[in-house]
């Protein structure tokens, strides 16, 4: 992973807080609890993958090991940050952290970690 790829998670996690927010103030009026985290995982995927997308037209990946070892370490910082921000910060219990991975509830949060681990490969490809 060059530093370029590196430092274009910063601004991925900035729309993805954004596309937090948005969640707060707009969906969660107006759609279930559920819904509204459904809503979300779908925007914030459409969100970062338009990003990696458009970043990787500037920045393209030199080869499919480069794609495949950003969109890991992408990954692995997301959920980092997922679980140091949600359970110091936000000061969920482990047990709501990991409700999100629970997808025969519902829960869509997986679809946003595979869109952030898969679309630098797929950006490669095409």
């Amino acid at each position: 992973m060059t530093l370029v790829h590196f430092l274009e998670w910063f601004p991925m996690l900035v729309l993805a807080i954004g596309n937090g927010a948005l969640r707060e103030a707009v969906f969660n009026k107006h759609f279930s609890p559920l819904a509204a985290h459904q809503l979300s995982c779908l925007t914030g995927s459409l969100l970062l993958g338009g990003f990696i997308t458009i970043m990787s037209r500037w920045w393209p990946f030199a080869t499919a090991q480069q794609a495949l070892v950003t969109g890991s370490a992408w990954l692995v910082m997301t959920v980092i940050f997922e679980f140091a921000f949600g359970r110091f910060g936000g000061r969920k219990s482990w047990r709501e952290l990991l409700a999100d991975y629970d997808v025969s509830s519902g829960r869509l949060w997986i679809l946003v970690l595979v869109t952030v681990f898969v679309t630098p490969s797929l950006t490669r490809m095409l």
